[in-house]
């Protein structure tokens, strides 16, 4: 093909192409480019006439692909991606950041940083005024809150309180003792000891926070208690006291850089305790480093920063400014991370309540690393630490009283190797699918919602639908995570422990990949029948639920009828019967909630469409489920679904009110020491509830009185009000999991309330 011939073809006709593969029809295509069916019927007639060849034979209902369609589908999505790719890149090397940015830092870091900063920004980004502001630590802190910086320049502790702010690591620096050169002309190092044995003067403040501070809490950490005899914020302050001899400083080393220091020395401090160490790249070194102060550029998270970035379009997450100093270089950047529409018009103010508004947190801070060994760091450094997903849970199951770890901005890149997929942990489903899907790749099964992040699904034992299908964790074959110490830990399938630490809880530390058995990609039909008798439902339990690939029953459990949702291989399913076991074939898009547009849901009617894009019920763009409720979920022993449905049904008139829908699913067995399925094939028997808790807490008990006797299990990110212990009977590797819990995390750090409850204290 000559260049000239490439002026024979528009890229529109390959992207309206694409559309009607991945959306299963031309209808489909047309409602998600927001383009007219006739428009998207002329781009592909004209691509056709183009290439000489037909792409889709028009003749069955819906369409399919030609051979020469399916040669072509590759190639296509290939010319798409690289223009995605090279869009990106070009815009990022053009783009002209324009605004004001008000940037704050404590004072060391002002004074050294600000005379390089503000020069080069003036020189490289003209169109960018930057206001410094300058202030304590804690200064900062209420300064990004209330919104007079956009961000700050500030050491990571104290760990801000308010669940508001987030931070990107910048450097390290050390902590040393200043002392003055006349009491100490000879020393060449000093040990922590040696320092709680003396009067200490450190950075700091009276605020009622010190020993949240570096200095104290090294000391802390080493089981030591220094006497402090004054505080300041102020480096020079410090080192006219200390030049006096009447104590000795500890501070950080940047603040002696800008500093007057004559007359005084500065001393390195050679020894860290174990449970204060600091560890990178997932080894402990051969020697500890010294104490050191970790400083972050933080902003404040609860709204859209006007900073050089500069405001973006409505439909665009903000992209998030990061200042990156380096060797000889210093700049300002904008990753441009894009969220999907659900999760930008949703995002709350990170870490402050879970996704349904249930649950408040009580975490003192919020942390977004980019990479594994930041998190290294953080999770080595902290006190209490917890990593928080999506936040789609309706317990206390991501609750802690310490430190919030969110792993959403680590590196999402996917990397394939033959049937398995390496998978960032806070990857969301939705963007997973769409990777896998372009290498011609999927998952053996998904949610009902492609919201949540591969991790917290894969800890909390979250599922699909199938006879067949196992849990989303039971095709993780890896998982890599940082335990307690902040040691990066790699399990595979069959080693010990491993089946332990899939459906983890997040008890054993802060996952950071996993490692997913993929299949080839494969295309699904839905369809839906409605008017099911709902007494059936356990009398043709298997006939119902063995109909498809994936198959769901909703109702209210006061009938008379339920919607049973059908979702088979475009292989396996020519044509859907129009009356089936007393139901009909519905005759146009259906809400799992009765009455609810079906706006949001994937496409039904039979309609062929790629994996990802049929077996979720919700499509990524739109708000899952209703938007407002809460949740439960109970999974009893395959062989009760019959008992478990009649009693459901003899509950109905208590359920019905409090309930917006029940969903009814099956799972098949598994190993994993804590999946709902573990030994044995279930049912799921999920409940939607009002947002009311009253009322379903009053109902609560009556539901799981009726189940337990059946074998119950509840879901491990729902409401329930199942004793701990009863919980614990329910699993018979649970003593190897709570061992496991004590190896990976000695001293309770990933604990919070919930795991507490049920491992003891």
């Amino acid at each position: 093909m000559r260049a000239n011939d490439a002026y024979r073809y528009r890229l529109d006709w390959f992207i309206s192409f694409v559309s009607v593969v991945e959306h299963g029809g031309f209808s489909a295509a047309a409602q998600a480019l927001y383009r007219s069916q006739s428009r998207i019927s002329t781009h592909v007639a004209e691509l056709e006439r183009a290439l000489g060849v037909r792409l889709f034979d028009r003749s069955q209902h819906p369409v399919a692909l030609t051979a020469e369609g399916r040669a072509l589908l590759p190639h296509a999505r290939g010319i798409l991606r690289h223009l995605r790719a090279a869009t990106e890149e070009a815009g990022q090397a053009s783009r002209r950041l324009r605004g004001r940015v008000r940037l704050g830092a404590y004072p060391s870091a002002a004074a050294h940083l600000l005379p390089l900063l503000l020069p080069r920004i003036a020189e490289r980004f003209p169109g960018v005024e930057v206001v410094p502001w300058e202030g304590s630590t804690l200064e900062l802190e209420a300064a990004l809150i209330a919104g007079e910086v956009d961000f700050a320049v500030r050491p990571v502790l104290p760990v801000a309180p308010t669940g508001v702010l987030t931070c990107d690591p910048l450097w390290r620096e050390p902590l040393v003792a200043v002392v003055s050169a006349e009491r100490a002309p000879r020393v060449r190092s000093m040990s922590l000891a040696e320092l709680a044995a003396e009067q200490l003067i450190t950075i700091g403040d009276n605020s009622g926070r010190p020993g949240h501070f570096e200095a104290h809490l090294v000391f802390e950490q080493a089981g030591l208690v220094p006497e402090v005899v004054f505080r300041t914020n102020q480096p020079q302050t410090l080192i006219a006291l200390v030049r006096t001899g009447m104590a000795i400083g500890v501070t950080n080393a940047l603040a002696m850089t800008t500093a007057n220091t004559g007359g005084v020395r500065l001393i390195p401090i050679d020894d860290v305790p174990a449970a204060g160490r600091w560890r990178c790249g997932g080894a402990p070194t051969g020697r500890s480093p010294p104490p050191s102060r970790r400083c972050d550029r933080w902003s404040r998270t609860a709204r859209t920063p006007t900073s050089a970035c500069s405001r973006t379009p409505r439909r665009r997450r903000p992209e998030r400014c990061r200042a990156a100093v380096g060797p000889g270089d210093l700049e300002i950047r904008s990753p441009g991370r894009q969220a999907d529409r659900w999760n930008r018009s949703h995002r709350r103010s990170p870490m402050s309540r879970n996704w349904a508004g249930n649950v408040t947190f009580k975490a003192e801070g919020s942390m977004r690393p980019t990479s594994v060994e930041q998190v290294q760091e953080l999770v080595s450094a902290a006190g209490r630490v917890r990593a928080v997903g999506g936040g789609h849970s309706f317990n206390t199951i991501a609750d802690t009283p310490g430190l919030h770890l969110s792993v959403a901005d680590l590196p999402d890149r996917v990397r394939i190797d033959g049937t398995t997929a390496a998978v960032p942990a806070g990857m969301r489903y939705g963007a997973l699918a769409e990777a896998l899907h372009a290498e011609g790749l999927a998952l053996h099964n998904l949610a009902s919602l492609p919201h949540i992040t591969v991790a917290g699904a894969c800890a909390t034992g979250t599922h699909g639908s199938g006879d067949r299908n196992r849990t989303l964790a039971g095709v993780v074959a890896g998982v890599d995570l940082v335990r307690a110490d902040g040691e990066l830990v790699a399990l595979r399938r069959g080693d010990p422990g491993f089946d332990g630490a899939v459906v983890s809880l997040g008890a054993l530390g802060v996952v950071t990949a996993l490692l997913l058995d993929v299949v080839p990609a494969f295309e699904v039909r839905q369809h839906v029948y409605t008017g099911f008798p709902l007494r059936r439902l356990g009398e043709d339990f298997d006939a119902v639920f063995g109909l498809a690939y994936s198959v769901s029953a909703f109702t209210d459990w006061r009938g008379p009828d339920a919607a049973i949702w059908v979702k088979a291989h475009a292989t396996d399913d020519p044509a859907a019967q129009r009356e089936w076991l007393g139901a009909t074939l519905a005759d146009a898009p259906r809400h799992p909630v009765p009455g609810r547009l079906a706006d949001g849901c994937t496409e039904q009617l039979g309609v062929v469409g790629a994996w990802h894009a049929r077996l979720p019920h919700f499509r990524g763009e739109a708000v899952p489920s209703t938007g407002a409720e809460l949740q439960s979920e109970y999974f009893v022993p395959r062989a009760a679904a019959p008992e478990a449905c009649a009693r459901l049904l003899a509950l109905g008139e208590r359920i019905a009110p409090v309930v917006q829908i029940s969903e009814v699913r099956t799972v098949a067995a598994e190993e994993l020491w804590l999946s709902p399925s573990r030994g044995q094939d279930v049912v799921g028997l999920h409940f939607t509830w009002h947002p009311d808790p009253a009322a379903v807490r009053a109902v609560l008990p009556e539901i799981e009185a009726a189940l337990l006797p059946l074998g119950a299990r509840p879901h491990w990110g729902k409401v329930s009000s199942i004793p701990p212990d009863v919980v614990r009977e329910r699993y018979p590797r649970w003593s190897d999991f709570a061992a496991l819990v004590a190896e990976f995390d000695p001293e309770g750090k990933f604990r919070n309330d919930l795991l507490d409850a049920h491992l003891g204290a």
